[in-house]
């Protein structure tokens, strides 16, 4: 692992994506027989409605093994929602830890904040012209918020996934 850290600059650019890098270090991975995987989870607690985990990595090359445990908090209902989501999550700021990658900012910033998306508020707007709009002005109060437009992307989401499906 010292080695592919030291080598880290020939593999990446400092002009690529956090995915961009992501994948070509994954690509170095295989090629080298390096394996990052998840071995499991670890349910630490449930309370109130939040489930407090632990994702649990193996990080192996061909001399050694390491475990690597990763927190991992959700709400009840999204606990295996979301999981997949957090496990790429938890592997990329593994690997960009070990590694000595910093993050850019602004990936960071819209990974966790992440507005909401022109079709989302689309949408919103458009169901709040009908019945479904109570859903809407009651998620709004929910959050805290005065308007569609203060919406994270993920709170978007949450309402979104109210509305009643069609057939």
């Amino acid at each position: 692992m010292e080695k592919f850290k030291e080598n880290i600059n020939y593999i990446i650019s400092e002009n690529d994506t956090d995915k961009i890098k992501m994948d070509k270090i994954l690509k170095k991975f295989t090629e080298q027989e390096i394996k990052l995987f998840s071995k499991d989870i670890t349910v630490n607690s449930v309370d109130n409605n939040v489930v407090v985990a632990t994702l649990n990595f193996i990080l192996q090359t061909d001399k050694e093994k390491e475990e690597i445990k990763y927190p991992y908090i959700s709400t009840a209902e999204n606990f295996n929602k979301n999981i997949f989501e957090n496990i790429m999550a938890a592997k990329k700021v593994i690997l960009f830890e070990r590694l000595g990658i910093q993050p850019k900012l602004q990936e960071v910033i819209t990974s966790m904040v992440g507005t909401i998306t022109p079709k989302q508020k689309e949408l919103l707007i458009d169901k709040s012209k009908n019945d479904t709009n109570k859903i809407i002005e009651g998620k709004l109060k929910e959050y805290g918020l005065n308007s569609i437009d203060e919406l994270r992307k993920d709170q978007a989401s949450k309402i979104i996934d109210c509305f009643p499906k069609r057939s």
